[in-house]
């Protein structure tokens, strides 16, 4: 969002990691990197919900237009979940939750 206002976009941008894992595998990755069992998060299907509205499937956003205009890929999943971890391990968390006065965890 920054590197947008510093180059001054408008218009409608898709931001969003440049590639795309399944819920599934987000889960499995995030347990990982966080130090807990992956083996807790099991596969599930919208279909064996029943929910009455149909949803997607498919979430992915093409970010395209958005690197084309910042004149640089985007970052991964892995990327952006290692710097997650980064952020998690400094304390930012910590740091949150002196603005917002709620507590955050993970797990």
């Amino acid at each position: 969002i920054e590197k947008c206002i510093e180059r001054d976009l408008t218009g409608i941008y898709n931001c969003a990691c440049r590639d795309s894992w399944t819920k599934y595998a987000f889960g499995r990755n995030i347990a990982e990197v966080f130090g807990l069992n992956p083996a807790l998060v099991f596969p599930a299907s919208l279909d064996d919900v029943g929910l009455n509205a149909k949803r997607g499937k498919d979430l992915r956003l093409n970010v395209t237009r958005l690197e084309t205009a910042l004149g640089e890929p985007l970052s991964t999943m892995s990327e952006s979940l290692d710097r997650l971890h980064q952020d998690w391990q400094k304390g930012f968390p910590r740091e949150i939750k002196k603005y917002t006065g709620e507590q955050i965890s993970i797990g």
